[in-house]
């Protein structure tokens, strides 16, 4: 197979198989992308060569000295790639995000989508942060991150990936052995050479964010049980999210026929780890606005996430109402949500959260109850009753200033 290396540049002397390299975008520098014999992308190179034999690799720096990039030059070394004749696409870096939508998304998910469609498979690390990543989190791509288990099942209520596998590895540098340090890059590469071994993947739980997808609701007599995930690009199918736990012979049908799944229900396991590990983290001190569930509080919660977002916040949206999936938001059940928030809190360090709950509230942030086209938004113990959105975002911004 062929192999295309997105990252910071290989030093060709250090690998056996035939490189040919370019410089894509305007942060790497053509005159020092390609001399360091322990850059990230040699380490990669390194990695994949020890537990494979790719035909050849394509080395396509984008990133710039100090290992930072914009979101265009990405976009631009993966365009750069269409034009390539290659199989596997090594993308050992991404964009973290905190919130719905950025403006460079648009683009990154369609350059993605056409090199999907084109054949080419792109391995893409998560964050080692925690934090939700891009292009990791698309439908179109396959997200890997290393096998840690704490931190795998503490994520997965926002963050899931297609492979947990090793990130530590014995390479040789410069004629002498090195461990590479854990991280989530050196995991990437590795799912990269086990591809290129064994040619394809068994890839069955839906990982893509629900943000970025189109939903479809499923219904069981009349009653709304899950989402069938389309991509908004191609319209491929990408999976059906369920709202309650599916069974063995559901699972193995949607696996017989190739298909993704996913369920938002938490096993009792599943619970009583997060809640455990989540008491362990102090009490946040990140603005919340509470949404009481109701009618239209998903679309509230959405409106208001979408609009902090958009205006430079780094957001993040939770709800105790499965159904509010289709808006984008993560599900934590109602006796879960105020200690993981810590947790999230912690990791994630999002400016302000938007969290739709049942009866939770405290004095120390905002409660909104929509009722008759009106907006009750309950602070400092009083009441103040608005009817445009854009009143209660004012006081939102008056509150935790």
């Amino acid at each position: 197979m062929i192999v295309a290396i997105l990252d910071d540049g290989i030093c060709r002397e250090e690998i056996k198989t035939k490189v040919e390299r370019y410089c894509v975008g305007k942060s790497a520098d053509p005159k020092a992308a390609f001399d360091n014999i322990k850059s990230h992308a040699t380490i990669c190179a390194k990695i994949i060569e020890k537990y494979s034999s790719p035909k050849k690799i394509y080395d396509i720096a984008f990133l710039g000295g100090d290992d930072t990039a914009t979101p265009d030059d990405m976009i631009s070394a993966l365009e750069f790639c269409l034009g390539l004749d290659i199989d596997v696409i090594n993308l050992s870096n991404g964009i973290e995000i905190c919130g719905p939508k950025d403006d460079y998304m648009q683009r990154l998910l369609n350059v993605c989508c056409k090199l999907y469609e084109k054949g080419v498979h792109i391995f893409a690390a998560q964050s080692n942060s925690g934090m939700a990543t891009v292009p990791a989190l698309f439908g179109c791509t396959i997200s890997v991150e290393q096998m840690r288990f704490v931190s795998n099942i503490m994520q997965l209520p926002y963050r899931k990936s297609d492979i947990y596998t090793n990130g530590v590895h014995m390479i040789s540098l410069g004629g002498k052995k090195h461990f590479t340090v854990m991280c989530n890059s050196y995991s990437c590469p590795y799912a990269v050479a086990k591809f290129i071994n064994k040619g394809r993947l068994h890839l069955h739980r839906v990982t893509c964010d629900a943000n970025l997808m189109k939903k479809k609701p499923l219904k069981t007599n009349g009653r709304l049980t899950g989402f069938e995930l389309s991509d908004p690009y191609s319209g491929n199918n990408q999976g059906y999210v369920f709202f309650e736990r599916i069974g063995i012979k559901k699972k193995l049908l949607y696996r017989i026929n190739g298909q993704k799944y996913h369920s938002l229900h938490y096993s009792r396991l599943q619970y009583l780890f997060i809640s455990f590990i989540s008491s362990m983290y102090k009490k946040s001190d990140t603005p919340v606005v509470f949404i009481r569930n109701g009618s239209g509080s998903g679309k509230i919660a959405n409106s208001l996430n979408s609009f902090f977002s958009l205006d430079g916040y780094n957001t993040a949206f939770f709800s105790v109402n499965k159904q509010h999936y289709y808006y984008g938001a993560y599900y934590v059940p109602e006796k879960l949500i105020k200690s993981y928030i810590n947790y999230f809190s912690a990791v994630n360090s999002p400016d302000i959260i938007f969290i739709v709950v049942n009866d939770s509230y405290d004095n120390e942030s905002i409660m909104i109850n929509s009722e008759d086209n009106r907006y009750k938004v309950l602070s400092d113990n009083k009441t103040q009753v608005y009817t445009e959105l854009a009143s209660v975002i004012n006081v939102i911004y008056q509150f935790y200033k």
